[in-house]
């Protein structure tokens, strides 16, 4: 009688700590690299520039400028170079050149590439 109890309390205990060692903020599935840049490019091509208010300077976001971005559904966004929007994680505006915005996106670790967006600036 004791033996079946001490069998059972063993399995319980090995299907409970496998069933811990899953992170649950690491996702079983990975997708390709290549599908995930392929996502992102989609997310950030709904986004326009639209214009800058501040003066310019260029390759980065001067303290008082703001840039205007508009989404295709209307939205609006502004970036400034004291706040950055959690909307467009995991992509970080990296260069803002005359004719362009520059944004780099982080990938998971198992990526080794880099993805970049070119936003032109059409609005201005």
């Amino acid at each position: 009688m004791i033996k079946p109890l001490i069998l059972m309390m063993v399995i319980i205990s090995i299907t409970a700590r496998a069933t811990l060692r899953l992170d649950p903020f690491n996702p079983p599935y990975t997708m390709t690299c290549q599908s995930i840049t392929e996502q992102l490019q989609q997310q950030m091509a709904l986004w326009q520039f639209y214009g800058v208010f501040g003066p310019y300077n260029e390759n980065s976001i001067a303290d008082n400028q703001q840039i205007w971005l508009k989404h295709q559904d209307g939205r609006w966004q502004s970036l400034s170079a004291e706040t950055e929007s959690n909307l467009f994680l995991p992509w970080r505006l990296q260069t803002f050149t005359d004719h362009q915005l520059i944004w780099q996106a982080e990938l998971p670790k198992y990526c080794l590439d880099i993805p970049t967006f070119l936003m032109p600036l059409e609005g201005k």
